[in-house]
């Protein structure tokens, strides 16, 4: 199925902004802003999604495809709602677990504290990353393997090592996620799996709310890396399955933006199945990103994929901004769609065709003017976009080694 003409290639940049039925203060969160205490990159502000989960009102399952260290599941959580989390990335899902304790009593999480921290005692003593690390593969107690996991990771964070005042700080993190959770919560499920793959009957959720990554992004697979493969992960079948990953097509990094538009297109239609008819689908992007200092547009590739995905109809567009930890001011688009009853299938070989013509349409209509190299790397990738192929799916069962 090539591009349908219905899309019409609207210009994104043209659609208005509504700025009326959410005050805008609500969608950019500035100064004295929640945060999640589970440090992840590009993470969603706590209180950008309590702003979107009052204005859209879900009364059932609320999920998330892209669930990074799991704000958007704690947040819709404190609401009383089930909520589904699928992350591609290992580091992320370990840390995202601890708020599977969501549905556990205050005491019993306390216990299983305890007792975590008494077994691995004699291990952090050592000093040793790989005694520490068979000391929390050894925990029987699945919830104690969850703290100690995610413990794990925050002490060795990016190095290959701890100490015994790292381990404490990550603990204390830990502790203090599970004395924030309160009690009567929605129920948290974290899955290790793939955007394009989610393990959920169709009709099944009530809102899909989530940030995908963009266009040349940074390689989250390298988060945690070390101690990642400690715990017995291979980061290299996800980092393959990354969507936007700037480790792709070293050689001409514009064959990105044809893999995005496939990958962002099997996104959203796998979003689409599982969304119940009438349910909303919340798509936050970065308006821009950048590959060889020329500006991508993520937003209007979102948009016109997601143009390609039957039953998908596009509602209202607002924007948020915010300041980068380097001061930078971003811009972020956030896209509502609306799931119809659906009229046809989009097969995976469509939107793959799809994608290569969106792509195509962005590259063409890039205007560089800063250098031959880079023009014929743009040129190059137009007449090469016929052979990419969307990312390799993510494979749960090859991820363990």
């Amino acid at each position: 199925m090539a591009i349908s003409s219905r899309s019409r290639w609207t210009e994104f940049s043209k659609i208005p902004v509504d700025r009326d039925v959410i005050p805008q203060i609500a969608l950019d969160i500035g100064a004295g802003r929640r945060t999640n205490a589970l440090p992840w990159r590009g993470q969603f502000s706590p209180d950008f999604v309590a702003n979107l989960l009052d204005f859209f009102e879900p009364q059932g399952l609320v999920v998330d495809p892209f669930c990074g260290s799991g704000t958007t599941l704690v947040e819709a959580s404190r609401l009383g709602l089930p909520t589904l989390g699928v992350e591609v990335n290992a580091a992320a899902y370990l840390l995202a677990r601890v708020y599977a304790f969501a549905e556990v009593s205050q005491g019993e999480r306390s216990k299983c504290l305890e007792s975590m921290i008494a077994h691995t005692a004699p291990a952090v003593l050592s000093g040793d990353s790989r005694v520490l690390r068979d000391a929390v593969l050894s925990l029987v107690e699945p919830l104690e393997q969850i703290l100690a996991s995610a413990v794990f990771l925050l002490a060795l964070g990016n190095g290959h090592q701890f100490s015994p005042d790292s381990w404490q700080r990550g603990r204390q993190t830990v502790e203090a996620v599970l004395e924030g959770l309160g009690e009567g919560l929605g129920s948290v499920q974290i899955e290790l799996g793939d955007a394009r793959r989610l393990p959920l009957e169709k009709d099944a959720a009530d809102l899909v709310l989530t940030s995908p990554p963009y266009v040349n992004v940074f390689n989250y697979h390298q988060n945690y890396r070390s101690a990642v493969e400690l715990l017995g992960f291979d980061v290299l079948p996800p980092a393959r399955a990354e969507i936007g990953s700037n480790r792709k097509f070293r050689q001409n990094r514009f064959l990105t933006v044809v893999q995005y538009a496939q990958d962002s297109g099997l996104a959203l239609n796998e979003a689409t199945r599982v969304l119940r008819p009438g349910g909303y689908l919340v798509w936050v992007v970065g308006r821009e990103s950048n590959v060889r200092g020329v500006p991508i547009l993520n937003s209007q590739i979102s948009y016109d994929m997601a143009s390609q995905v039957p039953g998908l109809v596009f509602c209202r567009r607002f924007e948020r901004k915010f300041r980068s930890r380097y001061g930078a001011l971003v811009f972020e688009d956030i896209l509502v769609f609306r799931r119809l009853d659906r009229g046809g299938e989009a097969s995976p070989e469509d939107l793959a065709e799809s994608g290569r013509r969106v792509g195509i349409r962005l590259l063409e209509g890039l205007e560089y003017k800063g250098g031959d190299i880079v023009s014929r790397e743009i040129d190059e990738a137009v007449a090469r976009a016929g052979r990419v192929a969307p990312s390799p799916l993510a494979h749960c069962d090859r991820m363990a080694k």
